[in-house]
């Protein structure tokens, strides 16, 4: 199979904007021009990748398949211009708010005190939404709790986060662990489950084993959304990883379970991976190491 970066580049734009048009206005080239590149890819392939119609342009089946190897193939294609030009790979990181606050920060001043190194782009999403970010190729990795295995991602568990109860200010004290038990006749505040059914229910599953069957009220995954009064009022409490507990306002205050209770941390990147991910998780691994270890 022979076939160039422009073809490649060609294809994507095109499955992207589904219009050869708007395709072609995007890369700054002529309709004809990208047409001829499609045509190109295709035959090195020996399949029809697209389908044409005075509609617009569909991906075929095949065109389906190809479409995360050929955004693959073009990553590849960055990775060596970078390395050939000497600069710093870039990493796009999706995380959830709970590693916002203190994980990230920590992570991007270990790279930025190491300049030429690693550098890191964060996005922002959903409790729920990392897995679709690093599958969409929006993201090349991406940092959470309970992360969803992904088609075309390897998944790996870097350690275990602490669970901490959350609610009003003088509720909880940081340093006198709480059974949650103690916290009955309290809603507990809980983002919808179709974000993350796994981290969903297995909150529940502490809620039980601590022998608490907890009325629910919809919220968002950070802490500012619409029934955060509840949690400042002290009438809910929220189940979150220490961290994110550590971070919070000081109207709330928040305590460690006993019996304590953990969350996986976890990495999603695309394959194939490159060095820039593998120094990312050594920088990941390194800040962890310096933390006391979450049962102790």
């Amino acid at each position: 199979m022979r076939c160039t970066i422009r073809q490649v580049e060609a294809f994507l734009a095109i499955a992207r904007h589904e219009h050869f048009g708007r395709a072609a206005e995007d890369l700054k080239i002529s309709q004809p021009t990208i047409s001829a590149d499609l045509r190109g890819f295709e035959r090195a392939l020996g399949v029809t990748l697209v389908a044409r119609s005075r509609g617009g342009s569909r991906l075929t089946e095949a065109g389906r398949a190809v479409l995360p190897h050929a955004r693959q193939l073009l990553e590849v294609g960055a990775r060596l211009e970078t390395a050939a030009s000497g600069a710093p790979e870039t990493i796009r990181l999706a995380v959830t708010p709970s590693m916002v606050n203190r994980l990230v920060p920590e992570l991007l001043e270990q790279f930025e005190r190491e300049p030429g190194t690693l550098e890191i782009e964060v996005l922002t999403v959903a409790t729920g939404g990392v897995e679709e970010c690093v599958a969409q190729g929006e993201a090349d990795a991406g940092l959470g709790h309970y992360l969803r295995a992904t088609r075309g991602a390897r998944r790996a568990t870097l350690g275990e986060d602490p669970l901490h109860a959350l609610s009003a200010h003088g509720v909880l004290t940081p340093d006198r662990p709480v059974a949650l038990d103690d916290l009955a006749g309290r809603s507990l505040q809980l983002w919808p489950r179709e974000q993350n059914p796994v981290y969903f229910d297995a909150l529940l599953a502490v809620c039980h084993d601590h022998g608490l069957d907890p009325e629910l009220v919809g919220a968002s995954s950070e802490l500012s959304g619409a029934r955060s009064y509840r949690l400042r009022t002290g009438e809910s409490f929220a189940l979150v990883p220490a961290d994110y507990a550590r971070e919070a306002p000081a109207s709330l205050s928040h305590a460690p379970l006993d019996p304590p209770a953990v969350l996986p941390l976890q990495i999603l990147y695309r394959t194939p991976a490159g060095s820039g991910i593998t120094d990312l998780v050594k920088g990941i691994r390194r800040l962890r190491a310096k933390q006391p270890s979450p049962r102790a």
